[in-house]
């Protein structure tokens, strides 16, 4: 069905003046209705030519699954089945979390032919997105009417964790230039082997085997022999609860979490070592078991696709009762969480304390943007000076809560959330480097 056309209601207006002069001579009152019976024949004669491109249709297509904070781009496209050229106008429009939203645009589509035009997007949240479909009119041959154009394209778009970290850490990796992102030592696959004994030189042991210093030191070729690092478990914990709802920045703490996991995952399965998952709120949300193999990484990364935080308080206690069932051999446990409140820690030390009587435990905590804000922030007014006095308490209170972790055997990394990845990257480094585990 067209809807009327601004020229339209124009050339209708213009009738308007004839018919309120009827009153005064006839002609007036002829002349409008010669007017409209002209507009009328107008009108018809244009949807009757506008039928010729009825078929005429707009397609979006944009990728199934995109990471967050990426920008994706997103095409429409106009088919012209018709003989004639077509005048188009075409508007899209992205659910919240995406920006921009929203765009439009005036194509000119010849006939029996296709035009295309395209916009850029981002998201900010992760998950999966119902979408509309987009909206487009083309202009009726006159230019009396507009009729909308048949809409068709994808209906749902996923929207995958930020994964640049994890793809440019395997790069920086292979270069050996982890030190420009702030992760100070890696080892490769096959790097990882301790000296286990010094023997005499034997015929066929490769030459990067000898030690060149025991070698001058005894006068004689000397060969290392090594030993394999041991494998070993990792298992990542995500905190899925209320408190990782909070944002950073225009970002949940819960994706920021989910990306520092994929991002030490990443590097246990490159030092050769096991990594599993555990994800929870008020229950389990997504287990998978410690394995190293090429698709263990892909298989993090879905289990992990979806998950959206649960206001709900985790029962930490029970929780930490379910991780030791699923993985009863000693593992580094990472755990992802805020501990923004006073009582965030008081409620962590006694499961994670249970954890660590067969586990390594470490914590990855971020540190709160708005109590160092309010620290650094000279006190100008009242106002301020009490901000600043409560964010002193808040600071002693989390200073408190983070030492009784430690107390408990608990590793602790605290970060501001740009930069948990690389920390949490550099303590489970760390902790291979000393044979900790």
């Amino acid at each position: 069905m067209a809807r009327p056309s601004p020229r339209l209601a124009l050339l209708l207006a213009l009738g308007v003046l004839p018919a309120a002069l009827g009153f005064r001579s006839p002609a007036f009152g002829f002349g409008a209705l010669a007017l409209d019976a002209l507009v009328l024949l107008l009108w018809t004669t244009d949807l009757a030519l506008a039928r010729a491109a009825a078929g005429a249709s707009v397609r979006r297509e944009l990728p199934e699954r995109v990471l967050r904070a990426c920008p994706f781009e997103i095409f429409l496209e106009v088919d012209n089945p018709g003989p004639r050229r077509l005048d188009v106008e075409l508007w899209d429009r992205l659910p919240e979390g995406f920006s921009p939203r929203e765009a439009s645009f005036r194509l000119t589509v010849p006939p029996h032919g296709r035009a295309r035009a395209s916009w850029t997007s981002a998201s900010s949240r992760r998950g999966e997105f119902a979408l509309g479909l987009p909206a487009g009119e083309r202009r009726t041959p006159i230019q009396l009417g507009l009729l909308r154009l048949r809409a068709e394209g994808a209906r749902r778009l996923r929207v995958a964790p930020d994964l640049r970290g994890v793809l440019g850490f395997d790069a920086l990796l292979r270069q050996r230039r982890l030190d420009e992102v702030g992760i100070r030592s890696a080892r490769e696959r096959g790097e990882g082997t301790e000296v286990a004994s010094l023997r005499p030189y034997a015929y066929g042991d490769p030459y990067g085997a000898i030690d060149w210093k025991a070698t001058a030191r005894y006068g004689r070729p000397v060969t290392r022999e090594r030993q394999a690092e041991r494998r070993q478990n990792v298992v990542l914990l995500v905190d899925a609860g209320r408190r990782m709802a909070r944002e950073a920045a225009g970002h949940s703490r819960l994706d920021r979490s989910i990306e520092a996991a994929l991002l030490l995952g990443q590097a246990a399965l490159r030092a050769d070592d096991r990594v599993g998952l555990f994800a929870f709120a008020d229950r389990p949300l997504a287990v998978v078991p410690p394995l190293r193999n090429a698709a263990q990484a892909g298989v993090l990364a879905r289990a992990l696709d979806g998950l959206a935080p649960v206001l709900r308080e985790p029962p930490y206690g029970a929780i930490a009762a379910a991780v030791q069932e699923r993985f009863p051999r000693r593992s580094l446990i990472v755990l992802f969480t805020d501990v923004a409140e006073p009582t965030s820690t008081a409620t962590l030390v006694g499961p994670l304390a249970f954890l660590g009587r067969r586990h390594l435990v470490l914590c990855a905590v971020f540190q709160d943007p708005e109590i160092g804000a309010a620290l650094r922030a000279p006190p100008g007014d009242t106002a301020a000076l009490f901000r600043a006095g409560a964010a002193a308490e808040l600071s002693l209170e989390r200073a408190r809560g983070l030492a009784a972790l430690r107390r408990a055997g608990i590793r602790v990394v605290e970060a501001p959330a740009a930069e948990l990845p690389v920390a949490a990257v550099n303590e489970y480094l760390r902790i291979k480097a000393r044979r900790i585990l």
